[in-house]
């Protein structure tokens, strides 16, 4: 029999990640697929890549149905990007005098990098404590300064944590180029 091929757009998106010097995590690879099974000898970090991956996934969809809802705005309230980005707004409504105003494609796209990478910013950070239930920097491997993650999918992000617990993503959707920097403690 053979396995029945998935049509594009149908079933949930597949997710890589990569990790790095995370909990007993040393070096690792996973695409996360609607079964995924993690399996390995006792201390290997199955349940911490099981843990990461969901709050990965939470994330993703939170981020997603956000930005799909328009339901973002609080996410960007401390950001010093978006005031920045929302004050050339105004400038550009302010010389419209009253009539259209066409917002440069170039700006657009920087205002919905800035809103996807804190929106999933939030969102990774708060799952991940959460989930582990412990200060983000205990998740660093011992003897590294930092773990890493690239998460490739519906949303593409890197995310390095350092032992002080900081937390430092680099987030956009998967079909832009240039990704955001945020920072959470």
């Amino acid at each position: 029999m053979r396995p029945m091929a998935r049509k594009t757009g149908q079933g949930p998106p597949e997710i890589e990640l990569e990790i790095a010097n995370f909990g007993p995590i040393s070096r690792g690879k996973v695409v996360l697929r609607p079964l995924t099974v993690f399996v390995g000898p006792n201390g290997s970090g199955k349940s911490y890549a099981s843990v990461l991956a969901h709050s990965v996934v939470s994330s993703c969809a939170d981020t997603v149905r956000a930005a799909r809802s328009g339901d973002w705005a609080g996410a960007l309230l401390d950001s010093g990007e978006f005031y920045r980005l929302s004050g050339r707004v105004a400038r550009l409504a302010a010389s419209a005098n009253g009539g259209r105003v066409e917002v440069p494609r170039g700006l657009a796209s920087k205002i919905r990098e800035c809103t996807v990478g804190r929106l999933f910013e939030k969102s990774l950070v708060r799952h991940m404590g959460y989930n582990f239930g412990s200060h983000l920097g205990a998740l660093v491997r011992t003897g590294s300064r930092a773990s890493r993650i690239r998460i490739r999918g519906p949303v593409r992000a890197d995310v390095s944590i350092t032992r002080t617990g900081g937390a430092a993503v680099r987030a956009g959707f998967g079909d832009e180029r240039r990704p955001v920097r945020g920072a959470a403690h």
